[in-house]
């Protein structure tokens, strides 16, 4: 699918909610390099794509209003939804322009910006050397501790057993009380404010009778 930015009419194939010249524009304006060969122009519009997948999955279920069409490729623009000042909002709202830029650029650094959840460090019993993973995925896991020694040199690493994982995932969930909760999902505090600003707060609201 070729890359389609939203307008702010609703188009049905839309895949990004700005365009390249709009995420370097943004970085450019918080001093951040973000050209060509640094990043490509297919390079910024993968990353934008990404971003704007995660928004829509991430916070779609939260946003005030409705979409302003039923086929439209994102869930913005949207219909009846209004800023804290009651303003409607037009189009694509600037904070979700600006937190799909950076939201792009941490797609483009780390990859992904939803990340599976982190898994038990496969086995590395050496008695048994059908059960012994080689490769990129030796190493991986949670680190429990990790020790080192200068000469020689040596590194001894202990790893989390899934169960260890699971417990940890659910005390996050339980402290974190966000707008995501029971996922493990990184937080992006530079971008997650702006769209702090679109989210609907209805649910928060308490109604005083007289």
């Amino acid at each position: 699918m070729a890359f389609t930015p939203e307008d702010g009419t609703g188009i049905a194939g839309a895949n990004g909610y700005v365009d390249v010249t709009f995420f370097r524009d943004h970085h450019a304006d918080r001093g951040r390099v973000t050209t060509s060969p640094i990043i490509t122009d297919t390079q910024a519009q993968q990353a934008i794509v990404r971003a704007s997948d995660y928004i829509d999955q991430r916070f779609g279920t939260r946003f005030r209003g409705f979409r302003l069409g039923q086929f439209q490729g994102l869930e913005w623009p949207r219909l009846s939804a209004f800023d804290d000042d009651e303003y409607l909002f037009q189009g694509v709202p600037t904070q979700i322009q600006k937190a799909c830029s950076e939201y792009a650029l941490r797609a483009f650094v780390l990859g992904e910006l939803a990340p599976d959840a982190p898994r038990a460090a496969p086995s590395q019993n050496l008695a048994d050397p059908s059960n012994v993973v080689t490769g990129a995925s030796q190493a991986s896991g949670v680190i429990r501790s990790q020790s080192d020694q200068v000469g020689p040199l040596r590194t001894a690493r202990s790893f989390m057993s899934q169960a260890e994982i699971q417990a940890l995932l659910r005390d996050r969930s339980a402290m974190a009380g966000g707008l995501v909760s029971g996922v493990y999902i990184p937080e992006y505090p530079t971008a997650d404010l702006w769209i702090k600003e679109v989210i609907d707060v209805a649910s928060a609201r308490t109604v005083a009778r007289g």
